[in-house]
């Protein structure tokens, strides 16, 4: 499986990747990227499912989704996710540790979907 990678390097600027949100894409980003990009090496990156990433593993878990973020992205980097991409984002940090420089988690839900202890999610269905 291939994710839809955007990378807009520099040697000599420190790395950070961009998580999207939930139905969304890469783009959501649009001239804040280009803003970010006069300051950090990017690495924009459309989830599985999502955006020009049509793909996605089965089944679609975050251990999967995880396992495929890790073979796109620098060996450290800060990161940067907006809503489920910021969940994501914090599981990647949990799962590999030593990639992840700084975390930053924007209007991110610690649960996406709604349980007895957590009602301020999505329904399930």
């Amino acid at each position: 499986m291939s994710l839809y990678v955007k990378q807009y390097l520099s040697a000599d600027k420190p790395n950070l990747v961009l998580l999207h949100g939930w139905g969304m894409s890469s783009d959501v980003w649009g001239a804040f990227a280009e803003t970010l990009a006069d300051h950090f090496s990017l690495t924009l990156i459309d989830l599985p499912g999502l955006g020009r990433s049509t793909v996605y593993p089965s089944p679609y878990t975050m251990k999967s989704v995880i396992e495929q973020l890790a073979k796109h992205v620098p060996e450290k980097a800060s990161w940067l996710g907006w809503s489920m991409g910021g969940q994501i984002a914090v599981e990647f940090a949990a799962t590999y540790p030593q990639k992840v420089e700084k975390l930053i988690t924007v209007a991110s839900n610690p649960c996406f979907v709604q349980r007895d202890d957590w009602s301020c999610a999505v329904e399930e269905s």
